[in-house]
């Protein structure tokens, strides 16, 4: 089984805002709230919630203050936080760019100086935050293969080291794959030390 790819999921987990994250809110009066934010610190929220319209919602996310100045990165983190209409029409507008950078990515593009979109159907929003939540579960789940995959690996190389300590192998082998039952023992691997005793 080959190495599973993990450099998308590393570059995600890096732009995202740093967690741990937990779901917040207030439940009780008039206007209830909820959020996504960070335990640690002042609770910096990650993703917020707005009223769309009459019978619809819309995340909102933090963006630095910096937006609207000409060639700045956008950055998760501090800063205000734009609902996902705001980030849309940043993006239709190509303006202020760090918004626009963010915004939902639209089924059809069309150039043009007005931008305009003649469907306005998006699958998937480029801000990190939204990224990083929307591949949570296909990332997770390569994580967990390639521990199951560097885990199987390392039970069968533990059996023939075990095997090869307990003179179950030829003498021939023995040498160069005691010398890494010795480099692999210094980390931690019980079954050949069991084996081994």
């Amino acid at each position: 089984m080959k190495p599973i790819d993990l450099t998308g999921a590393r570059a995600r987990l890096a732009a995202a805002t740093p967690g741990p994250w937990r779901w917040a809110g207030y439940t009780n009066g008039r206007k209830p709230d909820v959020r996504l934010e960070t335990v640690l610190g002042c609770g910096q929220v990650v993703m917020g919630f707005e009223r769309w319209g009459f019978f619809s919602a819309q995340p909102s996310f933090a963006v630095y203050r910096s937006e609207g100045w000409p060639g700045v990165a956008p950055e998760p983190g501090w800063g205000n936080l734009h609902t996902l209409h705001e980030l849309a029409e940043a993006e239709r507008k190509a303006y202020p760019p760090t918004l626009a950078a963010v915004g939902p990515t639209y089924d059809v593009r069309p150039e043009g100086p007005e931008r305009f979109y003649y469907r306005y159907d998006f699958h998937g929003i480029r801000h990190p935050d939204a990224s990083f939540i929307e591949h949570a579960w296909a990332d997770l789940s390569d994580a967990l293969a390639e521990v199951d995959r560097v885990e199987a690996e390392r039970a069968i190389f533990e059996q023939a080291l075990v095997d090869i300590v307990n003179g179950r192998w030829s003498d021939g082998e023995h040498g160069a794959v005691e010398r890494a039952h010795k480099a692999l023992s210094a980390r931690s691997l019980p079954a050949a030390k069991e084996g081994a005793a």
